[in-house]
């Protein structure tokens, strides 16, 4: 039997990313699939006159990339040390940011909705599930009267497959042998996204307890960092 750590269920997104860069933060990551898009396809070539920083060279790079990002927040230690040199940077904007924050113990960095972050972060750290972070978030952002409505479930769903998190994957086994079962009566209809499942009349069911499970989990996490900030403000 496979371990529990083993069997984690880590969407292609995140893997890839943390394939190509040691220092991203893809829990972080307003859309990580977007992200990785990026910061592949946008490619760096510009030069840093001296004297600089290597927040004057972030802040250049994303300005000339060739797709441009905007910067939401620089960690302070980005401004030490001063370079007398010019510098080159040439390669894909992923590389450059991650080779750039490789420099600092503990920097990290991602893209939220508002732009590039580059920020220390405690690295024993354990990432979230990824799953219930994106989930967990959403349905707690469309939960209105004690529920879903059917147009939050979908676009739920579509959030989650646009981030290629896969139905099997993320159901419980026993809630997965239902569709399974489905796809092998009808090969020619299979459920293979959130988003065939949700509309589906019977399988949209599942996708709501997913979800809801993955809400509670999010809620209880956020009340234990909330305890645990408490705590180290009054000890």
């Amino acid at each position: 039997m496979k371990s529990l750590k083993s069997r984690k269920k880590i969407p292609v997104a995140w893997q890839r990313s943390q394939q190509l860069w040691s220092r991203i933060r893809p829990d972080k990551c307003h859309d990580v699939q977007r992200t990785l898009q990026l910061m592949v396809d946008s490619v760096v070539s510009c030069s840093v006159p001296g004297p600089h920083s290597n927040r004057d060279s972030v802040e250049q790079i994303a300005r000339n990339a060739s797709t441009p990002i905007e910067v939401e927040s620089l960690s302070e230690a980005l401004a030490k040390p001063i370079l007398p040199r010019s510098a080159v940077f040439f390669g894909r904007l992923g590389d450059v940011l991650d080779e750039i924050a490789a420099n600092y113990p503990d920097l990290y960095w991602w893209v939220s909705e508002n732009g590039l972050n580059m920020a220390s972060v405690d690295p024993n750290h354990v990432l979230p599930d990824p799953f219930d972070e994106l989930a967990g978030s959403l349905t707690i952002q469309h939960w209105k009267n004690g529920k879903l409505s059917a147009k939050s479930l979908l676009e739920i769903a579509a959030e989650l497959d646009k981030n290629c998190f896969l139905v099997k994957e993320n159901l419980q086994p026993g809630e997965w042998q239902y569709i399974a079962e489905h796809n092998q009566k009808r090969a020619k209809e299979p459920i293979r996204t959130f988003v065939e499942a949700a509309k589906h009349r019977r399988f949209g069911r599942l996708v709501r307890r997913c979800l809801y499970r993955a809400r509670r989990k999010k809620t209880q996490a956020k009340s234990v960092r909330t305890i645990a900030r408490d705590s180290d403000f009054y000890a």
